[in-house]
């Protein structure tokens, strides 16, 4: 594993971007070798390199969790394994793990987003699979603290945050899918009536600059996949866009742009990526390795990484593929996850994107294993 590169500036700094002179422009250095002994070793990587050292995994196997940060830690809660969970497990930026209080509900296919000092976590699945309104939030000390409940019972809805506001949207309870948001301030005060332009569960999510971004989902419990982005403002103005491609059970990774890939439609899994940017034009990626659904993506430094997911056309249907995009669009392929997996969860502490849980029904399993990729 890469050690890094230091520099004595104001003291040892490490070194976390490098730049070459080529043809009069700066050029960004990927990786750097140098030799030791007689081989070549790698000194410093600008991309995310698979650790190789073992992660204490999840306290419980689970899949349809949801993960957020907030402080120095990854929190991953909630989803369904053998029984229907309410543990919340963290991992902090030196990968260390503990508990934080469970849930008050127990809650599978939920969401989570950050505001201020607190994660949230909303809505979901309960333990009798009706959808529920609970909203958990927690601190930097990882004490659990009440927050409004969501204006519905709703779950397979989406969440992020635009810079003022964590905001929760779309989303089913039963047969009903919902159009409705809300959102909270860093004093977890809410605020109700945010509308997305249709109803929607399954949706993905992203943040770039101040805008909130809710993107595709389905409309309806019938499989109709929405090509609709709706886009709330630090005011919570709504403003609209489109996908180029209508799909659900896609993902979304927030960083420079609001990243949007994978998912399903009647016409198949697309390996279309969209990206957004500050001035929400819509620009092509380059396409996915391979079309799925029921995918996570997190951003570390300047890559948006999509992980897993499920393809009934491939064999295997559950695939263990990562695929990364950086600030250029451009796509890289990682090392792979330790097992083929779908509605797993990410997150990003430090220097790390985590990725928890999830569970490939052809064998069939539901796995506790935490993948961790290191800038």
């Amino acid at each position: 594993m890469a050690k890094g590169i230091y520099a004595g500036v104001g003291g040892v700094k490490k070194v976390k971007k490098l730049f070459v002179g080529v043809g009069g422009a700066a050029k960004k250095v990927k990786k750097v070798f140098v030799g030791v002994g007689g081989a070549i070793k790698l000194a410093f990587s600008g991309e995310p390199s698979k650790v190789d050292t073992a992660i204490t995994p999840l306290s419980v196997s689970r899949s349809s969790l949801a993960a957020a940060s907030i402080g120095n830690y990854a929190l991953f809660a909630g989803g369904a394994g053998i029984t229907r969970r309410c543990d919340v497990d963290a991992y902090s930026d030196s990968l260390e793990h503990s508990m934080a209080p469970d849930l008050s509900l127990t809650a599978h296919s939920l969401a989570a987003a950050s505001v201020g000092n607190y994660a949230l976590f909303a809505g979901g699945l309960g333990s009798n699979d009706s959808s529920i309104s609970q909203v958990n939030a927690f601190n930097k000390s990882l004490e659990r603290l009440s927050a409004p409940t969501l204006r519905y019972n709703s779950a397979y809805l989406a969440g992020t945050n635009n810079g003022v506001y964590a905001i929760f949207a779309g989303g089913r309870s039963g047969s009903t899918v919902r159009p409705w948001g809300s959102a909270y301030n860093s004093a977890l005060e809410k605020i109700d009536g945010l509308l997305l332009i249709n109803n929607a569960h399954n949706l993905a999510s992203a943040r770039v600059g101040n805008y909130a971004l809710f993107a595709g989902g389905e409309k309806d419990t019938a499989g109709s996949a929405s090509d609709q982005v709706t886009i709330f403002t630090t005011e919570l103005n709504r403003l609209e866009n489109t996908l180029s491609a209508a799909r659900y059970s896609l993902a979304g990774a927030s960083g420079d742009y609001a990243i949007f890939a994978g998912g399903y439609s009647s016409y198949g899994y697309p390996t279309v990526v969209e990206a957004f940017d500050t001035s929400l034009t819509r620009y092509s990626a380059s396409a996915l390795s391979t079309g799925r659904m029921s995918l996570s993506a997190v951003s570390i430094g300047d890559y948006a990484i999509f992980a897993g997911g499920f393809n009934k056309d491939n064999s295997p249907n559950v695939v263990n593929t990562v695929d990364a995009f950086d600030t250029s669009l451009a796509r890289y392929t990682f090392d792979t996850l330790a097992t083929e997996r779908m509605s797993l969860a990410a997150a990003s502490v430090g220097n790390y994107a985590l990725f928890a849980g999830g569970f490939n029904y052809t064998n069939p399993s539901v796995y506790d294993t935490i993948d961790a990729y290191e800038i």
